[in-house]
């Protein structure tokens, strides 16, 4: 799930919008709680090319986690999916 789809990177706009942002996230994480009950998020950002960010607008990543969804969560994000990291291609 991703939220947000505003182009306001970098700008002075960019403080509202994080916490825009964030208060969705946090609306995001209690509706993900009360009806799919994960044992924790991989929550996150990319921003800027080099910071891995393919959609040019600043929006965040949660990503529920469930004890046993990987026998090693360590990394995040970076080894749950390893399959579908190049969705591009």
């Amino acid at each position: 799930m991703t939220l947000g789809t505003t182009k306001a990177a970098r700008t002075p706009r960019m403080t509202t919008t994080i916490i825009a942002l964030l208060r969705a996230l946090n609306q995001c994480k209690t509706l993900l709680d009360e009806l799919h009950h994960p044992d924790g998020y991989n929550i996150g950002i990319n921003q800027g090319v080099a910071g891995g960010q393919s959609v040019p607008h600043l929006h965040i990543h949660v990503i529920p986690r469930y004890l046993g969804d990987k026998a090693d969560p360590k990394g995040g994000v970076r080894w749950v999916l390893p399959e579908k990291a190049k969705y591009w291609a």
